[in-house]
């Protein structure tokens, strides 16, 4: 199954790629991406603001691109 063997080698690397994030980055995401969060509600949790919370998350994506490129 060569579609089952890509899709686990691509598994690995993004688990890679996360690995290399700090648990702040980490758990941006997740909320983010994973449970669907807002940016508003995030920045509450943390006690930042919104547009700390997007200048965070896009830093993070881009690091998270280099990585995977």
């Amino acid at each position: 199954c060569e579609d089952e063997q890509e899709v686990n080698w691509l598994a690995m690397v993004i688990r890679q790629a996360l690995s290399s994030l700090t648990e702040e980055e980490r758990y941006l995401i997740e909320r983010k991406f994973w449970d669907g969060a807002s940016e508003r509600e995030i920045a509450r949790e943390l006690g930042i603001s919104q547009p700390a919370v997007n200048k965070r998350i896009k830093q993070i994506l881009a690091r998270l691109r280099e990585v995977l490129e």
